[in-house]
């Protein structure tokens, strides 16, 4: 059996028929995945955003870190000076304490203190 021009003809009719909506659902398809595309490139850019801004945060959270750790050695350091300064007042002041009661006997001793009424 032969088939005719005529025949072909209509065959191709028919074929073109099933595939130009096919034809339009794949332009479709190509268009919504470049759409997709630039949405990921987009995405991407934003991600990388992200991270540099992550990295600088980072960067600002060690070098507060460090300042912390200085702060807290300065304030140790400042405990120990204030302890150290009261250890010796405390003992400057015992010793004066003493001088005083000592020059009051020998003041009370010579007589020079004036007497309470």
């Amino acid at each position: 059996m032969a088939l005719t021009n005529e025949d072909l003809q209509a065959i191709a009719a028919l074929l073109d028929e099933k595939i130009n909506p096919l034809t339009t659902d794949i332009r479709d398809i190509k268009s919504d995945i470049n759409g997709m595309r630039s949405e990921i490139n987009n995405i991407k850019s934003d991600i990388n955003g992200i991270k540099s801004d992550i990295n600088k945060l980072s960067d600002k959270i060690e070098v507060v870190e460090i300042k912390q750790d200085i702060t807290s050695h300065k304030i140790e350091d400042l405990t120990y000076r204030v302890t150290s300064l009261e250890y010796h007042g405390k003992k400057e002041f015992a010793k004066i304490n003493d001088q005083i009661e000592t020059l009051i006997t020998v003041l009370d001793i010579k007589n020079i203190l004036p007497k309470q009424a």
